[in-house]
């Protein structure tokens, strides 16, 4: 079932008219189902393959936008793989260390809004590759810390193809924490957006799917004494529902759970409670069969046979044997 079908059959159930208000409520709804959903039944996500390198000298790393899980990194040079650690073991371990060398652990530290901080103190510069990105419509938030340390926040209008700089200077090492669009109602970005830092080097790309990225940070240990090549494999992160022929990651038997777990809660919203009230119960019912179908039992189905019916004296366990008693000594 497309996004788009999904949305106009929730807006037919609700009485309401596509466009306006209504429907940008449910197309949030719509994704928000879709993330529980994804969840709720422990989906397999895409695994991939790709390549990071270490920055010498620098202990943190940011993964890829769509690294939603790492499940091994390998040092293809060396080669070995890079054991997974925990922060807490780090801080118990090795807090303050400062070696530098081939890193032989790694531990997943947080999740921020770039992938990369700025090279530099400085401004930094954000650019859309679509041209209808522009004016007082198209706007951006961005928040992070200045030189001084202090927390900072401003709005960038964009300009479509053309750069704009920050008004804002923004630390190297504390660096930016969110990046976030900020479109005027009913209106919607149509680009992909690059933010830069003053050196030129982009720090997080946003495509058109994502309001707000968020970018998996690790961090090495020993600190990389210089540019290695790694080699990652990680679950993907699914992007959401944006586009009107988007196809809704799971089996598509049960893509109807999109609509009933918007309706359950909406219907109720805009004067349906009765409907609302059935709506709950089927997609309760769905997502149980859904559970049921994700996690299924294997077909074949083994009984084992009583051979051990007999519960008399040679069925009970016999007392330890004794050295120099029921055996010799020697």
């Amino acid at each position: 079932m497309y996004y788009s079908q999904v949305v106009s059959d929730i807006l037919s159930y609700a009485g309401q008219t596509t466009g306006g208000q209504a429907e940008d409520i449910v197309k949030r709804m719509v994704n928000v189902v879709y993330f529980r959903v994804l969840e709720e039944v422990d989906t397999p996500y895409e695994e991939r393959e790709f390549t990071i390198y270490s920055v010498a000298n620098q202990r943190s790393l940011g993964m890829p936008l769509f690294v939603r899980k790492i499940l091994n990194i390998e040092d293809t040079t060396t080669p070995r793989m890079v054991n997974e650690t925990s922060a807490r073991m780090f801080d118990r371990t090795r807090a303050g260390s400062t070696e530098t060398g081939t890193p032989y652990t790694f531990f997943v530290s947080q999740s921020r809004g770039v992938q990369k901080q700025p090279a530099v103190n400085g401004t930094l510069t954000i650019v859309s590759d679509s041209a209808t990105d522009s004016g007082s419509s198209f706007k951006v938030r961005i928040e992070g810390f200045n030189a001084s340390g202090l927390l900072v926040s401003e709005l960038v209008t964009l300009n479509g193809t053309t750069q704009v700089a920050t008004s804002n200077t923004y630390s190297s090492s504390m660096g930016v924490e969110r990046i976030v669009k900020v479109p005027a109602e009913g209106k919607k970005f149509t680009g992909n957006l690059t933010l830069r830092d003053q050196s030129g080097n982009s720090m997080a790309e946003i495509p058109v799917a994502y309001e707000s990225p968020n970018f998996l940070w690790i961090e090495f240990d020993p600190i990389p004494g210089s540019a290695i090549s790694y080699t990652v494999r990680a679950e993907m992160r699914v992007p959401p529902l944006v586009n009107d022929f988007d196809w809704p990651k799971f089996d598509e038997q049960f893509h109807d759970l999109l609509i009933w777990g918007v309706t359950q809660d909406l219907l109720a919203a805009w004067g349906k409670p009765d409907t609302a009230g059935a709506h709950r119960l089927t997609f309760s019912q769905r997502l149980d069969e859904f559970r049921g179908r994700a996690n299924a039992s294997p077909a074949a189905i083994h009984v084992f046979e009583n051979v051990q019916a007999y519960s008399g004296f040679r069925q009970r366990p016999t007392r330890p044997l004794i050295k120099g008693v029921d055996f010799g000594l020697a």
